[in-house]
């Protein structure tokens, strides 16, 4: 109420006399105001352009500031003159409130100067592994993922990138617990929700020649309920309605987001325009990693390899042959290519072997293949760890 009423006799004599001021109040003080704004973001973003927040100038004050600028990242804060609102007014302060808050508000900047003295203590802790992989062999190698990072995965055209993108979420869900926000516009909705169950339960829900275990399936959509969430849209995606849907999963306690795939986003445009893009999307999401402390994970189909064998018929994969493959070496923390040979000439086995291929690895320079075999029955691919590299 006080900033309501020194913004109402700031306005007065003045062109906007006749318009009410939108100041709404937190309920629940500052420390339920990231809730209280995750629930009421739909109404504010229909409603209004621009959004301040004028918390108080103490610690809860901040702390729920910090807090909502990851839920809204586009408001801007204020410094007011006095500790609240109400102080400016008693004070009369109230014209300096309301002129700061009209015309003076700033997005606060995400960097500092950090003096290294301030660093010795955390710097001092043992490094440990992140969030374990399915298959051991990748979470030794590669040392586990990390919040804060970007992982990129290629593969040939349907060589199993999709089941990889699903043990994946599986295993953040079962093992880690961990939200998952999964946006993949080239698959229904349906179908991706039946291939993550699939790899919870290690069963096929998807394949009318594999009976359908409705236990199984229903056991599995229990454990799962709506830890996961999905993009609600089919072959259509852009950058600018994605980021937004990344942010608001993010505040709905998501922290693992997946793109599958990146290449959707580019769909329609010259492959200049393409590569230009994917590194104002990978540099973007680098970022968001960082800010949210997320684990995101882009998948892509690649490039046909320059000479040689199609990737389809166990062609090696290399980093150039990634979408965006220069932007994302440098924004990505890992690039992991799939490789296979689904030439119908070949054995079962040799046609249901797979291998996840370490290509860049910025935290540790870990390179090396991971080999796994599909089991059709299961649908899960299972680890050889005597046939690694």
């Amino acid at each position: 109420m006080a900033l309501h009423q020194s913004l109402v006799d700031f306005s007065k004599g003045g062109k906007w006399e006749h318009l009410k001021p939108a100041v709404v109040s937190l309920t629940t003080g500052a420390g339920g105001a990231p809730r209280e704004v995750r629930r009421m973001l739909p109404s504010i973003k229909s409603l209004f352009k621009e959004v301040v927040l004028v918390f108080d100038q103490d610690e809860a004050g901040a702390l729920a500031t910090k807090k909502v600028l990851q839920i809204v990242p586009d408001a801007t804060t204020v410094v007011l003159p006095e500790s609240d609102p109400n102080e400016c007014l008693l004070q009369g302060r109230s014209k300096l409130m309301a002129e700061r808050c009209l015309f003076k508000s700033a997005a606060p900047k995400n960097t500092r100067i950090v003096n290294g003295s301030s660093l010795r203590e955390v710097a001092c802790i043992p490094a440990e592994y992140g969030e374990s992989y399915p298959w051991e062999g990748l979470t030794k190698l590669t040392r586990g993922m990390r919040f804060g990072e970007t992982y990129y995965l290629g593969a040939g055209v349907k060589m199993g990138k999709t089941t990889v993108r699903s043990a994946l979420a599986a295993h953040f869900l079962k093992t880690h617990g961990l939200d998952v926000f999964m946006a993949a516009p080239e698959e229904s909705n349906k179908k991706s929700y039946q291939l993550l169950l699939g790899q919870v339960a290690h069963k096929v829900f998807h394949d009318p020649d594999i009976e359908f275990d409705k236990v199984a399936y229903h056991k599995a959509a229990d454990f799962v309920g709506d830890r996961l969430r999905l993009l609600n849209l089919y072959q259509h995606l852009g950058w600018q309605t994605l980021k937004s849907d990344i942010i608001d999963a993010a505040g709905m306690g998501c922290k693992v987001i997946m793109i599958d795939p990146i290449t959707n986003l580019t769909n329609g445009i010259s492959s200049g325009e393409a590569n230009t893009q994917l590194q104002g999307i990978a540099q973007e999401l680098a970022v968001m990693a960082l800010d949210h402390g997320l684990i995101i994970w882009i998948f892509c189909h690649l490039k046909s390899p320059d000479y040689g064998v199609s990737h389809e018929r166990g062609g090696r994969v290399l980093s150039h042959q990634f979408a965006g493959s220069r932007a994302m070496m440098r924004s990505c923390n890992m690039m992991i290519g799939l490789e296979g040979n689904k030439d119908p000439d070949e054995d079962d086995e040799t046609r249901s072997t797979r291998r996840l291929v370490v290509l860049e690895d910025r935290e540790f320079g870990a390179s090396g293949t991971i080999s796994m075999t599909y089991n059709p029955l299961k649908g899960i691919l299972e680890e050889n760890k005597d046939m690694h590299k």
